[in-house]
Parts: structure tokens; sequence; C-alpha cells
């Protein structure tokens, strides 16, 4: 991979940062992971009928900061991993994956600062099979600067820039850039809720297809609430886009986003309809499905985006017990082509402790996905299974031993396989 491309993207981000630690000569928190897993594949190059044994090895780096003060709130999740395969079954990998942002200023601030960066692996196209020769990169970077004026005693004006540079490391058509600005006004209704009006206005510009460029308009009103267990905010709008040599695109937006924790429980919901396009896509969202997405082909392309996940975490079966299920929802219906994506995702985990020091943990995730038109007849299910126990010898020293089982079966066309993984990680966290 381009690690140019590393550098380029975290260098600003990180100088800031370095800034920042220096200046005030300390951190809220912090955690750093090194980690080691060796194990062996029995179907290494994912396969039908040309299954390799192989050994697999995998290192990674897991960095994690939470520093805040009375200016500067600072956000840092990052891991870097290299993986090496003995019989050269797929191309030996390193990359970068996480996200990570800085903020100067607070909410009774006039003026404030925000930089963001996230760095995501992606499928090249959603029917591809998941080997490191099918995986693209993609960096997001971010400024928003901000200027708040406060009209009354409950109602505030915000004007946002916004100026974003989207990067591939193998699929340079889809680079681009975005120039924009919004208006909202915030009205405080009590101490925890608040209903907020904005406008935005976003140039979006494609580095290698001019012809793609076009404008996006986005109006929305949005209600918001924090209670004491309960966090909600509901969006509604319209949203269209424009571009001079094609028809114009437009629609209804929303948002619905709530989490609520109760005793041993916690539910969270999201749900979202906008039009994006193959370039920004999911803007980096770390979703909970535990695949790897795929904003569409190499062309550049806008489409209209529904998503809905939920997530359901407890402790009801015992004291030592972690229950989660998880279901998510994605489809992408393509404004200039008859193509649409569609994707459904469900898993379930549990884990338990034997102790302080070990743990158990079980999963089983579900994906299927289906297309129309360009796609047509590449629709496939993949199941993965996974069982690990940890044991933790000294506070920083862990040891796991890990197994799972993962199956692709497509409707039509060979791209079916079985693999069974069992291996073997050592880590060593510094906190």
């Amino acid at each position: 991979m381009n690690y140019q491309k590393y550098a380029s993207s975290l260098l600003p981000l990180c100088f800031c940062a370095s800034q920042v630690l220096a200046a005030t000569g300390q951190s809220n928190d912090y955690k750093i992971s090194l980690s080691a897993r060796s194990g062996m594949s029995d179907n290494a190059t994912k396969s039908q009928d040309n299954a390799i044994d192989e050994r697999q090895d995998e290192y990674r780096l897991n960095v994690g900061v939470n520093y805040s003060n009375s200016q500067v709130q600072t956000l840092v999740n990052y891991q870097a991993v290299e993986q090496r395969y003995a019989k050269d079954s797929q191309e030996n990998d390193a990359y970068l994956d996480g996200a990570s942002s800085l903020l100067w200023g607070t909410p009774d601030s006039p003026v404030d600062l925000l930089l963001k960066h996230s760095r995501r692996t992606l499928l090249q196209t959603p029917d591809q099979i998941d080997i490191t020769n099918n995986l693209d990169e993609r960096d997001i970077f971010t400024v928003i600067p901000s200027a708040r004026l406060r009209v009354t005693s409950v109602d505030t004006l915000i004007l946002s820039g916004d100026f974003t540079k989207i990067d591939y490391a193998r699929s340079p058509m889809r680079d681009s850039e975005r120039e924009g600005a919004t208006l909202a006004l915030v009205h405080l209704l009590s101490a925890t809720d608040n209903l907020q009006f904005s406008v935005q206005h976003t140039d979006v510009s494609f580095n290698h297809l001019s012809s793609a460029d076009y404008r996006y308009l986005n109006a929305t009103l949005s209600y918001a609430a924090q209670l004491r267990q309960f966090i909600y905010r509901v969006q509604l709008g319209y949203n269209k886009t424009e571009n001079d040599s094609q028809e114009d695109d437009s629609g209804g937006v929303y948002m619905l986003s709530a989490e609520y924790q109760s005793g041993l429980h916690k539910w969270s919901v999201l749900a979202s309809r906008q039009i994006t396009d193959s370039s920004l896509g999911d803007g980096n969202y770390a979703g909970i499905d535990g695949f790897p997405g795929s904003d569409g082909s190499d062309t550049v392309q806008q489409m209209e985006r529904s998503y809905m996940e939920m997530r359901w975490d407890s402790s009801l079966l015992c004291e030592r017990c972690a229950l989660h299920v998880n279901l998510a929802v994605t489809e992408d219906d393509y404004l200039a082509q008859t193509e649409q994506a569609d994707q459904r995702v469900a898993g379930i985990g549990f884990g338990y402790h034997f102790s302080r020091v070990s743990r158990f943990n079980l999963s089983y995730d579900y994906s299927q996905r289906e297309f129309k038109a360009g796609l047509m007849g590449k629709d496939y299910d993949l199941a993965r299974v996974r069982i690990g126990y940890t044991y933790e010898f000294a506070n920083p020293l862990r040891l796991g031993i890990l197994a799972s089982r993962e199956k692709r079966q497509q409707k039509i066309g060979d791209a079916n396989y079985t693999e069974n993984f069992v291996g073997m990680n050592l880590t060593y966290v510094f906190k």
C-alpha cells in the first residue's frame, strides 16, 4: 500500500495533536497495544476448487487517545496492521484503519475549528470476495470552521464551512473534493432538548472526471433530547443534486438516532436516508456489521442510500455474561443507472468471564447481498462463526486462542468457498 498517502493524510492532524499535548503536558486517557497473531487456513485463496493450506501472520498496533481541557477535545483511534501469507496466496498487505478528530473551541465559543480524519478498508465492488487483491482504502480529511452568534438567550445562529478531500489508494477515479457551507439556527426548548433548522450547499468536484461534478443542496429540521437514560435525535428534510450534464435528482432526507440504557440492557438505533455518491459513500462510518463495506464500482455515481441498524447489549443471562444482537440493512439506489445493491446483516455474540483474567467468546454473523441490473446474478450469502478464549497472564500481557469458519454461497457463478481458520495471538497493552 502507499505509505506516502498515510503520511500526507495524517500529518496535519498529528501535528496539531502533538502541539496540544505538548502545550498541556498531560492526557486524560490513552491506550496502546501491540499484538501478533499466527494461524492456519485450509482455504487461503477463498476459492471453490483450489484450496491452499497456509500459515497466515498478522501484526497489529492499536493507538487510542481521549484528551480534553477547557479549549480542546482530541479523539484518536487507529490500528496499523501488517498481514503476511506464507505461500503467497494473497499479497502481503499493510494498512491503516481508524479515525481521529481535533476540536478547538467550546459550545459557547464565538468561533471554533474542527479537524477530522478517517481511513477505512473497502471492497472495490460489492460483489467481490474479501481478499487483499480486492480491497481498497479510502482517506477522508475534513476541515470545519464555525462561527456562532447568540441572537437571544435561547437562539443561536451558526455558520459553518466544510472543506473535505477524499482519496482512494487503488481507485483514483473516485477521488473528490468538497467545499460547502451550512447555516443553522438552534432554538433551546429546555436544558435537555432543542430544535434546529439548517440549510446546506456543497460543491462536489471529482479530480479525474469533471463531467460528474455536482452541487448538493439540503434543508432539514431536527429535534434532539438528552435525558438521563434516553438520548435521541430526529431529523427530517429535503435534499437535491444539480449537475450541468445530467438530470437533477431530489428526494426526502431523514435521520433517527436513539440510545436507551436501563439496568442490564442497552438499546441503540440508527436510521437514515440521503443522496450521496460512490466517492463519499457513508463517510467512513464504522458500522456494526463486521463485514467490509463497499460504495459501488470504479465508476463515479450518485446514489440514494437508505440505512438502518439496531443493536441490543445485555447481561441478563448472568452476572458474568455479555450478550449482543445486531441487525443492519443498507439499500443503494443508483440515480443515473438502473443498478441497485442491497445488504442485510444479522449478528449475535456471547461472552462469558470465567474469572477476572480469563474469558470465552462466541459469535455468529450473517450477510446477504442482492443486486439488480448491472450486477444481477451475483447475489450471495456469507456466514461466519468465531470462537475464542483469552487469558491474561499479567496486567499487560494476554494470550488468545481462536477458531473461525466462513462460508460464502453465490446464487450464480463459482465464487463459493468454505474456509476454516485456527490460530493464537499474543497482545501487550501499554496504559
